[in-house]
């Protein structure tokens, strides 16, 4: 069922390097890991778009973030990507503050208002 009255803008951080894969010769960010023949965060994508009303998906990505704009491109089933690329880590606060950043200029400055509205748990 998904949430009704509200359009919402979703962020997927996908800035790791899938580090703990590497001993089994996988070579990817986590964020294109296959499971079931097809990247997680396609996975991902997909629950989200079953689930909320999504007008904006924004990828926060580090290296290897050439792969998911490659696998995904500017739109997931018509809802547009952005990506955020972070040139040094930022840690999980500077990754989403940069993303929050993107969303504000996509909203045309509705971005401080957004900062401050509550979050939901999605369950």
């Amino acid at each position: 069922m998904k949430a009704r009255n509200q359009i919402l803008k979703a962020i997927i951080l996908a800035g790791g390097r899938g580090l703990s894969f590497a001993k089994s010769r996988i070579l990817a960010t986590r964020a294109m890991i296959h499971i079931e023949g097809r990247p997680i965060s396609e996975h991902l994508l997909e629950w989200i778009g079953r689930h909320l009303e999504v007008d904006l998906f924004v990828f926060s990505c580090g290296e290897g973030w050439e792969t998911i704009r490659g696998h995904f491109g500017g739109a997931f089933h018509g809802i547009p990507i952005e990506y955020v690329v972070e040139e040094q880590p930022l840690g999980t606060a500077g990754a989403l503050n940069r993303s929050i950043d993107v969303i504000s200029t996509r909203t045309r400055g509705r971005g401080n208002r957004w900062r401050k509205m509550r979050t939901t748990k999605i369950s």
